[in-house]
């Protein structure tokens, strides 16, 4: 770790500055700290794998255009699967 600097307070010009091993090793770190951090925020969690909404590459570039009717038919479904774990999941504030 560099002197008198934090773990969560390190440059990315200060890593960069740093020998190739100890600048893995400062990385390495970080990225240990980012996920514990995720790990302790969201203790249950769920991975969805939703297929792309369109085959057509010129409509993905505007899907914020496109109507829901257009979506392929499994990503309408992964999406409603998802829409309903988040919903049956979520406690009020």
């Amino acid at each position: 770790m560099v002197a008198g600097a934090r773990d969560d307070d390190v440059s990315p010009t200060i890593i960069g500055s740093l020998p190739r091993k100890e600048a893995a090793l400062v990385e390495n770190r970080i990225d240990q700290q980012i996920h514990d951090s995720i790990r302790t925020l969201f203790p249950d969690r769920e991975c969805f794998t939703l297929v792309r909404p369109l085959n057509n590459e010129a409509e993905l570039q505007r899907l914020d255009q496109i109507s829901l009717n257009k979506l392929r038919p499994e990503f309408k479904s992964g999406l409603d699967a998802l829409t309903k774990f988040i919903f049956e999941r979520a406690r009020p504030k």
